[in-house]
C-alpha cells in the first residue's frame, strides 16, 4: 500500500495561477510594465530555474530586468508582486485528501518549487502545514522539481520509501515524471489535459477529490 504522498501546492493544492494574475495585474497599473512582456520573462526565467540554470533570486531580479524595472523600482515592483501572488486560496477539495490520508496514517509532504519567503507566505495564509507531516521549499533544500533529489529530500523528511510514494501534482514535467524518475510507485497527475500518459504508474484525475481513494487503495 501506498505509505508516503508528496503533494505538490501551486495549482495542485492552491489556486496560484488566479493569484498569479492578480499580481500581474498589479504591476501593470502600479508600474505601468507590459504584462505580456512580464509574463513572457517570467516563463523563461522559471524554465531555466527548473533545469538548475539559474537561483531563484536570478530568477527574481531577471524578469524585473525584462520587464525594464531597475533599481529600486524593481525591488518594490518584486515585493508587490510576491505579496500579491501569495494572496492564494486552495483549490476545491485540496484540504480533503491531506486529512484523509493522514487518518489512514499515510505520511503527506508538501513539496514545492519556489521562493522561500513566497511559499511560507502562501502556507502560513492557509495554515497549511498543520495538515501536513512536512513542508519543502526547493530555495531551502537547494533542489528543484524535477530534479530526483528533490523527491528523495521530500522522502528523507518523513522517512519514506520510492518503492511506496506516490506524487500528486498538475505539472507532468516537474511533479509526475519527477517522482517516477525518482523511483516512486505512482503518480497522480491532476489536470484536465486530455493526453494519453503511457504506463500504469500514471493516473489521471480532473479533481482533488478523487486523490485520496485512489491513494487509499492502490497497491504498489
Amino acid at each position: 500500500m501506498i505509505e508516503t504522498a508528496v503533494f505538490d501546492l501551486d495549482d495542485t493544492l492552491v489556486a496560484a495561477g488566479r493569484a498569479y494574475a492578480r499580481a500581474v495585474s498589479a504591476l501593470v497599473a502600479d508600474y505601468e510594465i507590459d504584462a505580456s512582456t512580464f509574463v513572457a520573462a517570467h516563463r523563461r526565467w522559471w524554465a531555466r530555474y527548473q533545469r538548475g540554470e539559474c537561483t531563484i533570486e536570478e530568477l527574481y531580479q531577471g524578469r524585473m530586468r525584462n520587464a525594464d524595472l531597475t533599481g529600486a523600482a524593481a525591488v518594490a515592483a518584486h515585493d508587490k508582486f510576491v505579496r500579491t501572488a501569495a494572496a492564494v486560496c486552495w483549490r476545491r477539495g485540496a484540504k480533503n485528501p491531506l486529512r484523509s490520508l493522514r487518518a489512514r496514517q499515510i505520511k503527506t509532504v508538501i513539496l514545492t518549487n519556489g521562493g522561500s519567503a513566497s511559499q511560507r507566505e502562501k502556507l502560513a495564509r492557509l495554515g497549511a502545514g498543520k495538515l501536513v507531516d512536512a513542508v519543502l521549499i526547493s530555495e531551502e533544500i537547494g533542489q528543484v522539481k524535477p530534479a530526483v533529489a528533490s523527491f528523495e529530500a521530500a522522502l528523507d523528511a518523513v522517512t519514506g520509501r520510492a518503492g511506496t510514494a506516490a506524487a500528486v501534482g498538475n505539472d507532468l514535467h516537474a511533479d509526475v515524471e519527477g517522482a517516477l524518475a525518482a523511483g516512486f510507485s505512482a503518480a497522480v497527475w491532476v489536470t484536465a489535459d486530455r493526453r494519453t500518459v503511457p504506463g500504469h504508474r500514471i493516473i489521471k484525475v480532473r479533481r482533488l477529490d478523487q486523490v485520496a481513494a485512489i491513494l487509499e487503495t492502490a497497491e504498489v
